[in-house]
């Protein structure tokens, strides 16, 4: 954000079709925010159904493996 920063004060950040203002600069921060947010979120979830499936093959597998039921 502070790269955005520099260009608006340069007057080379676009903002749709047209240059961004430092008026323009809370809301495109808050919209890259939300944007990472929820990348971060479903990339999150992501990786808990990646490890829930390895653990739980790796659970049956080991029932399998194992000479001796528990008692």
């Amino acid at each position: 954000m502070a790269t955005s920063l520099l260009l608006i004060w340069l007057s080379r950040e676009p903002n749709g079709t047209v240059r961004a203002h430092f008026a323009d600069w809370p809301s495109m921060t808050m919209r890259a925010m939300l944007y990472r947010g929820l990348f971060v979120i479903a990339w999150s979830l992501v990786l808990a159904v990646i490890v829930t499936l390895v653990r739980r093959v790796r659970i049956v597998k080991e029932e399998v493996d194992d000479p001796l039921p528990a008692e």
